[in-house]
């Protein structure tokens, strides 16, 4: 009974990783493994603050998305730029 209340919490049990990755991992390294290295963490675009609309994006997918997008963003900055050099 002791064993099986101890595998619930044990810090070095391996565990999949609950954003359904498929990675096996100690339960010791899921929180690391979700913020730096799952393909489905959730990454913020970095030109939310400009205006881009795709405000979570997979990791996996982040790359490309990029560089799909990056003519519109660009647009997103010189329209950021312009707006400042009014003020």
């Amino acid at each position: 009974n002791q064993k099986e209340e101890h595998l619930k919490v044990c810090s070095r049990v391996e565990v999949l990783c609950d954003q359904n990755c498929g990675m096996k991992l100690p339960r010791e390294e899921l929180d690391v493994h979700k913020k730096d290295f799952c393909a489905y963490s959730l990454l913020k675009c970095p030109y939310v603050e400009y205006g881009c609309n795709d405000k979570e994006i997979f990791r996996k997918d982040f790359d490309e998305k990029m560089k799909k997008d990056s003519g519109k963003h660009l647009v997103l900055i010189v329209k950021t730029v312009d707006k400042l050099s009014k003020k």
